[in-house]
């Protein structure tokens, strides 16, 4: 992350460490994924695919109990989030939604987490939290 951050416009640079809307996903295969949910990134992805902001913005606002919930929805959510953190720093949308699909981990738990994460505060700490328990699991394992 830090040699991405280094690509940045200065006015830019150090974001990504002090972003509290950085949520990161643990993968299958143990690969970091950064997502992110805040105005500016939704502004971002709709500017540049507003049909996945339009179904995005469906979506959060649509779900008033979990049991209306999609599990294949919350994925495509978690891969919009990613195109806005991709989006938000600047960088390549470099895995497809089918790709995406390959690296998360079918946890429901682990799921929910991560979608109530970037919905509410406090997401870094939170993250980080969880982050350090699924390295030890992937350790143990």
């Amino acid at each position: 992350a830090e040699e991405n951050v280094k690509n940045l416009p200065e006015s830019m640079e150090h974001m990504e460490e002090d972003n509290d809307d950085v949520v990161t996903l643990l993968s299958a295969n143990g690969e970091e994924i950064d997502l992110l949910m805040n105005f500016r990134g939704l502004s971002l992805l709709r500017k540049e695919n507003k049909s996945v902001y339009e179904k995005l913005n469906k979506f959060i606002f649509s779900v008033g109990d979990l049991k209306d919930m999609d599990l294949l929805e919350i994925v495509e959510m978690l891969y919009a989030c990613y195109q806005m953190h991709q989006l938000y720093y600047q960088q390549e949308i470099s895995k497809t939604y089918e790709e995406f699909l390959e690296l998360v981990e079918f946890d429901l738990e682990k799921l929910m987490n991560t979608y109530t994460l970037l919905l509410v505060g406090d997401k870094k700490k939170a993250s980080q939290k969880l982050l350090k328990e699924k390295h030890t699991e992937h350790k143990e394992a």
